[in-house]
């Protein structure tokens, strides 16, 4: 595959002595020979020690010489089975992992591989965007993964490939934060965060981009790594699995087939897009948002708000200023308004193109009291007894839908205030 970057920087180096083991039927043999060739020189000579070191080199050679043929069929036979080994592993790891996916494996792991040999950041994402550019159509890639760093370390191609028409949609993982949270999480969080500071940068207009880029997010810790283009005819999905915790048995599956094709790939693609299009929204460029609201919902009641002036109640949030993150409108908005923090869960899409709502739930107080300039009050009305038309700032929007799809859509116990 001419997009496989042999030279990735982020494959880690082996340790010498599993170096020395992988070689070690290749080092005993090669010493063998050494010594029978040494051994031979010094029959030329007829001085009594080179006598003695003749047949003590020789005898030393020919002992070694079969040790490291055999070492090598050992190491031979060692390696197919490992890999055997390995496939199971990753055939149990999807099973347990993507169940709906499980009837399907038999499609897969033909061209399996270790994560030392191949990484998805190995697949060259400036090669994918390259060829994309180039393409009529089917410019969409989709990278999902437990972090987005090696993606925004490369904000020239990617400002490029938005030049040429192509669709990125990128998905990390970025966890909610919380008293508890250990090493991996927090380092989770600040790559997380190192990667959406470096897209934000992008989001300066630029009139000659006709493609898009839209980042969201996860708070559960993924059990896998995923990314899927097309290249002409051609699908090509790389799916990542934690097999075990040894670095070695992490491993990575490339998979070429027919974009069109009913296969393992392509069911792979729509569940991982489905996850996409589920996840938080963060960032889209170009920046289509300027508005962004909440609705926040506290055990069976949600928050609307009163401004001054106004005798008609909405939700809290306002205008996205230049520096922020729509979530961080959203946050920042529902704590001045109403005093209380939120916990942002889900985003939608509103009739509306230019305002975006995302659904969470009440946490603790931060304010007595929300800001007394603008906000004459704040109330809890029950989800089944909302404000009538008459009573609504925006009387068109369908509340009652959208708050019974998501209590649906998520546990009860996940929208009670905390205690």
């Amino acid at each position: 595959m001419p997009l496989l970057n042999k030279d990735a920087p982020n494959r880690p180096p082996r340790p010498i002595w599993e170096v020395f083991l992988a070689y070690l039927g290749i080092i005993v043999t090669l010493l063998g020979v050494v010594l029978l060739l040494t051994a031979a020189i010094l029959a030329r000579y007829h001085h009594a020690i080179a006598e003695v070191l003749k047949d003590t080199l020789r005898d030393i050679g020919l002992a070694l010489l079969p040790l490291g043929l055999i070492s090598l069929a050992f190491e031979g036979i060692s390696k197919r089975h490992y890999l055997a080994v390995l496939r199971d592993l990753v055939r149990e790891e999807i099973a347990n992992s993507i169940p709906h996916l499980a009837q399907l494996r038999e499609f897969g792991l033909e061209q399996f591989m270790r994560r030392q040999q191949l990484e998805v950041s190995d697949i060259s994402f400036g090669d994918a965007l390259r060829i994309l550019g180039r393409q009529a159509q089917d410019k969409e890639f989709l990278v999902y993964g437990k972090s987005l760093d090696f993606v925004a370390q490369q904000i020239p191609t990617i400002a490029d490939a938005l030049k040429n028409g192509v669709t990125l949609k990128l998905l990390l993982f970025d966890p909610n934060p919380s008293p508890w949270d250990n090493r991996t999480v927090s380092e989770a969080r600040r790559k997380a965060g190192s990667s959406i500071d470096s897209l934000r940068l992008l989001r300066t207009p630029n009139p000659a981009w006709t493609g898009s880029l839209e980042l969201r997010k996860i708070s559960t810790l993924p059990e896998y790594s995923f990314s899927s283009f097309v290249r002409g005819a051609e699908r090509i999905s790389v799916l990542g699995l934690q097999a075990g915790g040894d670095r070695s048995l992490q491993c990575s599956q490339v998979y070429v087939s027919p974009k069109d094709a009913d296969n393992f790939a392509s069911h792979l693609y729509r569940a991982n897009l489905e996850k996409f299009e589920q996840g938080l929204f963060l960032l889209s460029i170009p920046q289509r948002h300027k508005y962004a609201y909440v609705y926040a919902i506290r055990d069976n009641e949600i928050v609307f708000i009163r401004k001054r002036g106004q005798n008609t109640w909405e939700l809290p949030g306002g205008v996205i200023e230049p520096d922020e993150l729509p979530e961080e409108t959203a946050k920042r908005e529902f704590t001045e308004e109403t005093g209380f923090a939120v916990e942002l869960l889900h985003s939608l899409q509103t009739a509306e193109r230019d305002k975006i709502a995302f659904v969470g739930s009440v946490q603790h107080q931060v304010s007595p009291t929300p800001d007394p300039v603008e906000i004459l009050e704040y109330k809890f009305f029950p989800c089944d007894a909302l404000p009538g038309p008459q009573l609504l700032t925006f009387p068109n929007t369908p509340y009652a839908q959208v708050i019974a799809q998501f209590r649906k859509a998520y546990r009860q116990d996940s929208l009670k205030r905390l205690p």
